[in-house]
């Protein structure tokens, strides 16, 4: 009996706990976002409390109300909080940017100055994913005196592999050193304060500013190596892995492929052909599931091609007024 009452009160104990997570947006992201945090409210066990913070790249007020309004559809039992990071952009204002990456991919190497120092450990998203599973389950993952856990990259597994770390053999780290990617990472934060890990990427970046493809995530990759943890794959199905003809062709045993393709916990649109974004014949895997998860939100209804159809009316008929 004093066993069942033990169990009992651990359980509890854990139920309380809270669940620290965070994404970063800016406002062009703001759809993809809010679907990534409906799925992941609605999937959490209702009793977990979560504290859900978003790292804010200029997200307008309107938005944030809808935001607030789809989140409370769910029966979550959740918080919601805005980052403001201008404070310390200044560190990441010189830092490379592509043509679907912009500056708040940097945001997450801020971590350790925008979250207070009493949070020990935090799982960090991507806003460009679906989250199926109890994310209860990830942050219940033993982090012991790792860095990070993430899930090694399915199109590029290896520091050496093409798009790998270009550098790796002047770093010294071995070509069999597994690349993760840093979509879905559970981040060991008392240790990125004690070692300094994001200024020590930042400037890894910086020094390295001709060779970086990947943007932080290489940093990440050249500054942690070797001193981070697997997570099961589920924790991060990438677009790579569906141009796999079979699993002999990817870096994983038959089961693990098997489970990444047919029993995902969190779905990465990683590649640069997102749900959201208009296409004339090429449909995502899951985008159908998207939309799903994207009509229970304020977005109701949305979609890429109306949305275009609807932008290119208001630029001609800006245009026609300006020559009347």
């Amino acid at each position: 009996m004093k066993n069942r009452n033990l169990a009992v009160t651990l359980r509890n104990i854990i139920l309380m706990e809270e669940i620290i997570v965070v994404l970063a947006a800016d406002n062009k992201y703001v759809i993809p976002l809010t679907v990534t945090l409906y799925s992941l409210l609605s999937n959490l066990s209702s009793e977990r409390p979560i504290v859900l913070y978003v790292i804010d790249g200029g997200i307008e007020w309107w938005n944030k109300i809808r935001i607030n309004q789809s989140l409370s559809k769910t029966k979550a039992n959740f918080d919601l909080k805005y980052l403001n990071p201008k404070k310390y952009e200044s560190q990441i204002r010189n830092l490379r940017i592509g043509s679907h990456i912009t500056r708040a991919t940097y945001y997450r190497l801020l971590l350790p100055y925008l979250l207070d120092e009493n949070i020990n450990q935090v799982i960090y998203l991507d806003s460009d994913i679906l989250i199926i599973e109890n994310l209860s389950k990830l942050w219940n993952t033993p982090l012991k005196d790792r860095y990070l856990l993430a899930v090694q990259d399915m199109g590029i597994p290896y520091v050496s592999s093409l798009n790998g770390l270009s550098n790796y053999q002047e770093l010294e780290i071995s070509p069999e050193q597994k690349y993760f990617n840093a979509g879905v990472l559970f981040i060991n934060l008392q240790k990125w304060r004690a070692d300094n890990i994001g200024v020590k990427v930042i400037d890894f970046i910086k020094t390295n500013r001709e060779k970086i493809r990947w943007f932080d995530q290489e940093g990440l990759n050249a500054i942690v190596a070797g001193k981070w943890g697997e997570l099961d794959p589920r924790w991060n199905q990438m677009a790579k892995i569906h141009l796999y003809s079979s699993w002999e062709e990817s870096p994983f045993s038959e089961e693990i492929y098997q489970n990444v393709i047919n029993n995902p916990y969190i779905i990465h649109f990683s590649s640069q052909i997102k749900p959201w974004y208009f296409k004339v014949t090429y449909k995502c895997p899951y985008e159908d599931l998207f939309f799903e998860y994207l009509d229970h939100t304020a977005w109701q209804g949305w979609r890429p091609k109306e949305a275009l159809k609807n932008r290119l009316k208001r630029y001609w008929q800006k245009i026609i007024n300006t020559f009347k």
